[in-house]
C-alpha cells in the first residue's frame, strides 16, 4: 500500500483512539501505557516513542499519524519507521520503496514508512486499508470495526534507536454532508477556509472550517467568530460571555475576556465546550463544523438584513496562527445586503515604508493625560487610501462606559491615517484616573496600546500592531500591569532554574532569586504539567533588598508538584525567565510542625483587633489600613518586607494581596474563649493552632495528673503554683512546641513526674533498710 495508490474516495470519516499504546522492547524491559486523548504513548529506556493518529480523515481517504521520539544515530535523520496496520494482518498488493535505497522492500505487510526528523518526530497522510490498494475486504473495515497500527524502528535504519509504540482505533463513518454548498460564501483566511451557510431567521447558523492550525501543524486554533450587524462595523455583542472569560482566564488571558463582540469562541478543548455560552470544538487536524444560536436581534430579522461573519486567531493562545478575515455579507432569508461601499480615496496614498509602525512622542504620561501617536506605512494595498485604526488599551482590558466611539465597548478612539501619505498623527486622551469613563479605572504603571486595521473599512489591510514591548507608554511611575507571557515546559529546563528557591509554609510562599536586582519587580506562577495556574500568581511584587519576596497562596490550589516560575516585570525586560524551582504543594495545612517561640512577652491583655495580619488585616497599632487592589503598602515592623502591588487583571475573582509581615508577626487567629499566654512566632513557618485544641491537651494532662497524684503533696503544690492563672494571660493561641523548648505546661508536667519518682525511690529506700534492734 503504497501512498500514491488509488484510493476508495470516502468523503468522511472518524478515526477514534480507544487503548493505550504498547512497547515491543528489550523483553528485560516492562512497557508502561498511557493515553492522552486519542495520542497512545509507549515508554521505554532510554527514549519514549508517542504515536497518534488524527481523528479525521482527507478527501483522499488519508489520515494524519504522527510520532515522536523515532531517534537515530545517523548523522541528518531520525529513524526510519515502518507502519503496519493491525501488527501485520494487512498486506499490501504491491510492495512499496525504500525511502533510503529506493529499493523494493520485500515483507507486503509493511504498508507505509517514513523517515522521521532528525529530532526524532514525524507527521504522514497515510491511506487506510482498501480493496483498491491490499487484500482487504470493505466489510472488514466497516464503520465500528477496531484496528490498531504499529509503528517498528531497527530493522530498516542503521544506528536507529530499536522500538516500537501502537496505538488501537475504531472506524467511525460520519453521516455525508449532501447540502449543497454552491449557495454558501467562502472566505479564504491565510492558509484556512472559512464556509457560511446563509441564514434563515427563527433558525440556528452553521459554520465549517478547514486548515484553522496553530504553527506546528499538529493542534487546532482557538478561533474566534464575530458577527458584524451594518457595514460601519458594528457587532453583535453576546451579553453573558462569562464561560468564554473563564476558558481564555485559564489560559492567563483574563483581558481577552472583556471582549463582548466574540459571538463563538472556537477551541481545541473537548471538556471546554459549551455550545450554549459560545463556545465550541475544533478538531486537531484544524477542521470545525458548528450550528449555534444567533443574537436575538437576528434571530427574528429581516429579510436582506445586514450579516457578515469577522474570524480571528493569533491572539488567544500560544503559538498560534495569526489570521483575521471578514466576509462579504451574508444572506438573510436568501438576499444578501449591500456590501460596503470602498470609499475611494481621491489621491493615491504613497509611502516609502514598506510596513506599518507607530511609536510616541514620549511614552511617560501624567494620569489622564494625552499620548501623542505617529507612525508610518498605513496605506492601502495599491495606494487605495489609508487604513482606519481602532486603538486599544492594554490588548482590551480597559473598555469604554458606552458605545459612543464603537459598539465594542473595547475600542478606544479610532484614527485615520493620512490618506496620501499613510501616514499617522493623533493625540490619544487616556482614561480618567477616577475611572469615570472607562473599566477599570487606568491605573499608575505600565500599558500599552493595539493598532488594529481591516475591520472597521471595507478594502483596509488587515494589522494588528503594538501590544506590549512593542508600543507600551507609562502611567506615573512605572510598575507593570499585564500579565507575562505563558512559558512552554520546554523553556523550563535545569540550566534556567538560576538558583532560585522556594519555600511554603501554611500556604505563605517565600520566593529568593539571587540573580535579580533588589526592588525588582517579578511575578511568581505555579506551574504543573507544563500548564499555568495564573488564578494562583503572586501579581507584581518588588523584591526587597535581599532578593526575596513573600505572599500568600489563595485557598484553592490543589495538591501537587509545581514548577514556581519567576518573569521579569521590569520595562526593558518585560516577561523574561528569571528562574524556577520546584514546590511540592499539599493542602494540609498541619503539615509543618511550630517551633516554640524564641521570645515570651509581659503578660498584658491585648486587644485580638489590635494583631498584625499576615494576610493584608488591619494594623491600628502601626496605622497601615489593609492594602487595595491597585496599591502598594509596607509593614514597618523592624525588618525591611516586600511591598506589593497586585496587577489589575480586570477579573473580578482575582484576589487582592496586601504586603507580607516580617518574620516576627504572628498570624491573626480568632480571639480565643480562654487565653494563655502572648507567643511570638520564631519565623513564618509557624502557625497559631486553635484554643480549642490547645484547651483540650490541657484537659488531658490534668486529668492525667488526678489519676497519678491521689493526694495533696508538696509537688501537687509545685504545680499548682507555677500554673498561670487563666485570666492573666493575653488574647492568642498558645503553639505547640518541639524538643528541650516545650511549653509551659509541659515543663510543669515533667517536674510533677521528676518529683514523684523521687519520692518513691525515698520510699522504697526506707522500707528496704534494715533496722537494728534498739539498745536496752
Amino acid at each position: 500500500m503504497q501512498t500514491n495508490s488509488s484510493l476508495t474516495k470516502v468523503t468522511r470519516y472518524t478515526a477514534v483512539a480507544a487503548l493505550a499504546a504498547a512497547l515491543v522492547g528489550a523483553p528485560a524491559i516492562a512497557p508502561t501505557y498511557s493515553l492522552s486523548g486519542n495520542t497512545a504513548i509507549a515508554q521505554e529506556t532510554p527514549a519514549t516513542k508517542t504515536l497518534s493518529v488524527s481523528s479525521t480523515a482527507d478527501a483522499e481517504g488519508k489520515i494524519t499519524v504522527i510520532g515522536r521520539g523515532f531517534t537515530s544515530a545517523a548523522e541528518g535523520r531520525g529513524a526510519v519507521v515502518a507502519l503496519k496496520f493491525d501488527a501485520g494482518g494487512v498486506t499490501n498488493l504491491e510492495s512499496i520503496e525504500h525511502p533510503l535505497t529506493g529499493k523494493k522492500i520485500p515483507n507486503k505487510t509493511v504498508n507505509f514508512v517514513v523517515v522521521a526528523q532528525e529530532d526524532g518526530s514525524f507527521e504522514a497522510k497515510v491511506p487506510l486499508p482498501s480493496p483498491s490498494n491490499s487484500t482487504v475486504k470493505e466489510a472488514d473495515w466497516a464503520e465500528g470495526t477496531t484496528h490498531n497500527l504499529t509503528a517498528l524502528v531497527g530493522s530498516l535504519g542503521p544506528q536507529d534507536v530499536p522500538g516500537n509504540a501502537m496505538v488501537d482505533f475504531t472506524v467511525a463513518y460520519a453521516p455525508q454532508d449532501t447540502e449543497d454548498q454552491s449557495s454558501w460564501t467562502h472566505l479564504q483566511v491565510g492558509d484556512a477556509q472559512l464556509n457560511i451557510r446563509p441564514y434563515t431567521t427563527g433558525e440556528k447558523m452553521r459554520i465549517t472550517g478547514t486548515g484553522w492550525l496553530k504553527e506546528n501543524g499538529t493542534e487546532g486554533s482557538v478561533v474566534v467568530l464575530k458577527l458584524e450587524s451594518s457595514s460601519d462595523g458594528t457587532f453583535y455583542e453576546r451579553p453573558d460571555n462569562s464561560a468564554q472569560a473563564q476558558y481564555l482566564g485559564s489560559l492567563g488571558l483574563f483581558d481577552l475576556g472583556n471582549d463582548h463582540t466574540a459571538w463563538m469562541l472556537v477551541m481545541p478543548d473537548a471538556q471546554q465546550v459549551n455550545e450554549e455560552k459560545g463556545i465550541s470544538l475544533v478538531k486537531p487536524d484544524g477542521s470545525f463544523d458548528i450550528t449555534f444560536d444567533v443574537p436575538e436581534a437576528l434571530k427574528n430579522g429581516s429579510t436582506g438584513q445586514y450579516l457578515a461573519v469577522q474570524a480571528l486567531s493569533g491572539r488567544f493562545a500560544p503559538g498560534d496562527t495569526r489570521r483575521s478575515a471578514k466576509s462579504q455579507p451574508i444572506p438573510v432569508n436568501g438576499v444578501a445586503a449591500q456590501p460596503p461601499q470602498k470609499e475611494e480615496p481621491t489621491e493615491k496614498c504613497v509611502s516609502s515604508e514598506t510596513k506599518p509602525s507607530a511609536h510616541f512622542e514620549k511614552d511617560t504620561v501624567a494620569p489622564g493625560g494625552t499620548l501623542h501617536l505617529l507612525g508610518k506605512g498605513w496605506c492601502n494595498e495599491n495606494g487605495a487610501g489609508a487604513a482606519r485604526l481602532a486603538i486599544k488599551i492594554d490588548d482590551a482590558a480597559i473598555s469604554r462606559l458606552d458605545t459612543s466611539v464603537h459598539s465594542n465597548k473595547t475600542i478606544w478612539t479610532i484614527v485615520d491615517a493620512n490618506p496620501t501619505t499613510g501616514e499617522i498623527d493623533a493625540h490619544i486622551q487616556l482614561p480618567q484616573a477616577d475611572g469615570s469613563d472607562s473599566s477599570p479605572a487606568l491605573t499608575e504603571g505600565a500599558h500599552s496600546l493595539r493598532l488594529l486595521s481591516g475591520s472597521l473599512k471595507a478594502g483596509d489591510i488587515h494589522v494588528s500592531y503594538g501590544g506590549p514591548g512593542v508600543l507600551d507608554f507609562i502611567v506615573g511611575a512605572y510598575s507593570p500591569t499585564t500579565m507575562p507571557d505563558v512559558l512552554s515546559d520546554s523553556e523550563l529546563t535545569a540550566q534556567t532554574q538560576n538558583e532560585v528557591t522556594v519555600k511554603e509554609s501554611q500556604r505563605k510562599v517565600t520566593v529568593h532569586v539571587p540573580h535579580a536586582q533588589p526592588r525588582q519587580w517579578v511575578h511568581i506562577t505555579p506551574y504543573i504539567d507544563g500548564s499555568s495556574r495564573a488564578t494562583w500568581s503572586s501579581g507584581w511584587v518588588q523584591l526587597d533588598d535581599n532578593r526575596t519576596m513573600e505572599y500568600t497562596l489563595e485557598e484553592g490550589l490543589p495538591a501537587g508538584h509545581y514548577k514556581m516560575v519567576v518573569q521579569d516585570g521590569e520595562q526593558a525586560t518585560f516577561g523574561q525567565l528569571l528562574g524556577w524551582a520546584e514546590l511540592e504543594h499539599t493542602t494540609n495545612e498541619q503539615k509543618n510542625s511550630v517551633q516554640t517561640p524564641v521570645t515570651e512577652q509581659p503578660h498584658t491583655p491585648m486587644n485580638p483587633e489590635h494583631h498584625d495580619s499576615a494576610i493584608g488585616g488591619e494594623n491600628t497599632k502601626n496605622g497601615t489600613a489593609p492594602a487595595t487592589e491597585g496599591s502598594s503598602t509596607q509593614h514597618n515592623t523592624g525588618a525591611t518586607t516586600s511591598s506589593l502591588s497586585r496587577a489589575t487583571y480586570n477579573n473580578a475573582s482575582a484576589p487582592v494581596y496586601s504586603p507580607v509581615p516580617n518574620s516576627y508577626e504572628t498570624i491573626a487567629v480568632a480571639p480565643p474563649k480562654k487565653v494563655t499566654r502572648i507567643v511570638r512566632a520564631a519565623s513564618l513557618a509557624q502557625a497559631a493552632q486553635s484554643e480549642k485544641t490547645a484547651q483540650a491537651q490541657k484537659n488531658q494532662r490534668e486529668e492525667a495528673h488526678k489519676k497519678t497524684v491521689a493526694a495533696p503533696s508538696p509537688t501537687k503544690k509545685a504545680s499548682a503554683s507555677a500554673s498561670p492563672a487563666p485570666h492573666s494571660s493575653p488574647a492568642i493561641a498558645s503553639t505547640e512546641a518541639t524538643g528541650v523548648e516545650k511549653s509551659f505546661w509541659d515543663n510543669t508536667a515533667s517536674v510533677n513526674n521528676l518529683l514523684l519518682i523521687g519520692a518513691g525511690i525515698v520510699l522504697l529506700g526506707a522500707v528496704a533498710i534494715p533496722r537494728k534492734k534498739p539498745l536496752r
